[in-house]
């Protein structure tokens, strides 16, 4: 049996300082590992990377929709408040298992605690479960990206090997035929678009550098898992709309890209 169940989160400040946040845990076989990391992205800093494979600080869904993540080995303690209603969908699905995503928040207030300072601003939550080892999906690059102001969200995902369509949801509402790029996603119900400025790097690298501490295992991680690169940016966002003052914002996006075939 394969099981791993992954929590994103992120917050973006208004002067625009990043927070993101992971809380994985995986079921394989007899196998058991926790797996918490944290990333901090200020203007006029360098990035700040911290993890643990402590079992500890599982996200909870409360009774009033928010989410609290606490994870004391990293010194985190925050709370996602939605603005909208949750989004699910099963983005793969053969004969093996699944990959099911939950947007328990696609955009929502966050107040959070990281070690002695404190952090507000706009952001977002999802959970991915998959049912069948990650090699198995095959090797299509992924673009992902969320934009939240506190009166719209715009999600975009487009998955090379996802048995559905692009997805591009306003509000939680899906917008067929919608295109995507690095600069826009346009939606053509409206003719609305979002604008995505100068990107900012967050993060570029190997995915499996968080498990830097046993490196052996990102090299035997099978169909070239362990040389999947992501190139993450934060990005000034504008939701420009008919007969409406455009909305502005803070993007993350992202391309995760697998190695070619030559490569594996």
């Amino acid at each position: 049996m394969f099981r791993l169940r992954k929590w994103y989160f992120d917050l973006v400040t208004e002067e625009g300082t990043v927070f993101i946040g992971y809380a994985a845990h995986l079921t394989w076989g007899l196998l058991r590992a926790w797996y918490r990391a944290t990333l901090l992205c200020r203007p006029d800093r360098p990035p700040r990377e911290a993890f643990t494979l402590q079992r500890s600080g599982e996200p909870r869904r409360l009774e009033d929709r928010s989410i609290r993540w606490d994870c004391t080995p990293l010194g985190v303690a925050g709370r996602w408040e939605p603005l909208a209603a949750p989004i699910r969908r099963r983005l793969f699905e053969c004969p093996s298992g699944e990959a099911d995503w939950d947007c328990v928040a696609p955009s929502a207030r966050v107040v959070l605690r990281l070690g002695g300072g404190a952090l507000e601003g706009w952001g977002y939550a999802e959970c991915l479960t998959l049912t069948t080892p990650p090699w198995k999906l095959g090797s299509g690059d992924l673009r992902w990206g969320r934009f939240v102001h506190p009166e719209t969200s715009v999600i975009w995902v487009e998955w090379e090997k996802s048995t559905s369509p692009p997805l591009v949801l306003v509000d939680g509402a899906e917008q067929p035929g919608s295109t995507m790029s690095i600069q826009e996603v346009l939606v053509p119900s409206g003719e609305s678009r979002l604008e995505l400025g100068p990107r900012r790097v967050l993060r570029e690298g190997a995915v499996m550098e968080v498990l830097s501490p046993i490196p052996s295992l990102a090299q035997k991680l099978p169909g070239g898992l362990g040389l999947v690169t992501e190139r993450k940016w934060l990005s000034p966002g504008r939701w420009v709309r008919p007969d409406n003052e455009p909305a502005a914002g803070w993007a993350i996006h992202e391309v995760v890209e697998w190695p070619s075939r030559d490569l594996r």
